[in-house]
This record gives C-alpha cells, sequence and structure tokens, in this order.
C-alpha cells in the first residue's frame, strides 16, 4: 500500500475463515506481518488483533500493547506503534474509560495474607500491569506468580474486585464442606486463581443445605493450595487512588 508518510491508519484484519476463529496472526487478512510494515511507512498505526494472543507474538514489535475490557471481560487487543504509542503497555476498562499504563513494577516478595484481597481486571492482567497496580494502589501481591494482591486497609481502585478477607485455611474437600457447614451455607460461589481444582464439580460434591451464601477462592499460594472465604466488596463511590 501507497501511503504518505504523514498518515495515521487503523487496521481491523478479518480473523474468522468459514466461520471459526483464526488464532495464528499469519493467518490473519492481511496477516499481521503486512500490517506491521505499515508502521514504517506512516505516522501512525492501530492494529486490532486478538485479546488473546500470544504475547511473544506481539512482544518484540515496538508497539504500545493495549488490552480492553468490557464490564470486566476481556474484549480487545489493540497495537499502537509510532505517534500513537504513548506507553510501553495499557490496560482499558469499558464502560468507565479507566487506563492503566507500564512498564510493570518491578517484582516483590511473597505478602501474607491480609486484611483484604484484590483481583486485577482482566485487561490489566494481560497487559502485565498486575506490580504496577500494586505499586500504585499501595497493595502487595500474595505471591510472585499470582494475580491477586492483598492489603491491611481498603484501596479503592476500578482496576480490580476488592474482597474482605473472613477466612483462609490449607485447603482440603472435607475441611472446606465442613467449615461452610459450620457457617450455614448453603449457596457457593467458588472462584479459582491458579488452582487446578474443577470448581463445578466441587461445587456439586460439597452438597450444602444452609440458608447462608459464601465465596470462596481457591488459589495456590507458594506451592501451598489454599482456599480463601472472602465477601465481594462494591466499588466505592470517591474518585479512584489510581
Amino acid at each position: 500500500w501507497h501511503m504518505p508518510s504523514t498518515a495515521v491508519a487503523f487496521a481491523d484484519p478479518a480473523r474468522r475463515r468459514q466461520g471459526r476463529r483464526i488464532h495464528d496472526p499469519a493467518r490473519y487478512e492481511p496477516p499481521l506481518a503486512v500490517l506491521v510494515g505499515l508502521a514504517d511507512r506512516a505516522a501512525g498505526v492501530g492494529i486490532k488483533v486478538s485479546p488473546a494472543i500470544d504475547r511473544i507474538e506481539i512482544d518484540s514489535l515496538g508497539a504500545e500493547v493495549e488490552f480492553i475490557s468490557d464490564g470486566g471481560d476481556l474484549k480487545e487487543c489493540v497495537l499502537w506503534f509510532g505517534e500513537l504509542r504513548t506507553a510501553a503497555s495499557r490496560g482499558t476498562l469499558l464502560p468507565s474509560r479507566h487506563t492503566l499504563t507500564g512498564p510493570e513494577a518491578d517484582g516483590q516478595s511473597a505478602s501474607p495474607i491480609l486484611e483484604y484481597l484484590y483481583e486485577p481486571d482482566p485487561a490489566v492482567m494481560r497487559a502485565g500491569l498486575v506490580r504496577r497496580l500494586a505499586e500504585l494502589s499501595g497493595a502487595l501481591q500474595i505471591d510472585p506468580g499470582l494475580a491477586l494482591l492483598t492489603s491491611a486497609s481498603l484501596r479503592d481502585t476500578p482496576f480490580a474486585t476488592a474482597y474482605r478477607v473472613l477466612d483462609v485455611m490449607p485447603f482440603s474437600e472435607k475441611a472446606l464442606r465442613g467449615e461452610l457447614r459450620r457457617r450455614g451455607v448453603g449457596q457457593v460461589t467458588l472462584k479459582k486463581r491458579g488452582s487446578a481444582v474443577d470448581t463445578e464439580a466441587l461445587g456439586r460434591r460439597l452438597r450444602l443445605t444452609g440458608s447462608g451464601s459464601a465465596t470462596v477462592l481457591l488459589t495456590r499460594v507458594l506451592r501451598r493450595p489454599l482456599a480463601i472465604l472472602v465477601e465481594p466488596l462494591a466499588s466505592g463511590q470517591h474518585p479512584p487512588s489510581v
């Protein structure tokens, strides 16, 4: 394609063929490599790609990588080149339009689980900005390999779902069933982060009959399987801290 050097372009390549999603960017129409070539001939280029794209495919391109979620569901990824590139990485939340940029902060050692727990938005996680969020909000990672943060006091941020920690226990199905029955729980929401447990099957096996409800996060911290009983908290009404 012939383009003036002052031009700005946005490309949305076809990522379906015969009704099936195309995951290999070399099979996009046009292929990703062809579209990246535009960046050398234009002032700025944006390229829409699959949000499930392998980061290895794009991290060496020199683009700003923006992941976009809508209502907590990861929806899009866009590569920004040239004058449209404003950061190394970006996570953007819709419909609020909050956006977090990086580079990622340095790593930190694992923190004990404190009074509050935070599950970052998937756009923040895919953008590789979990430690950046921790740095800006004053929270800590509970494990360097997990996208879970904790703090002793509540941090109001739009970039993560906040929970009050009610109990932390080593995970075993028997122990979890006993604790939930002791609390009179009949309906449980099982979430997981870094755990191999089949939460749907576990939920059926627990056979709970109480009148209460509970949320349990199954995870693995420093290779130790844990069950964390949490209370989801509504987002605060004050301006976000980051």
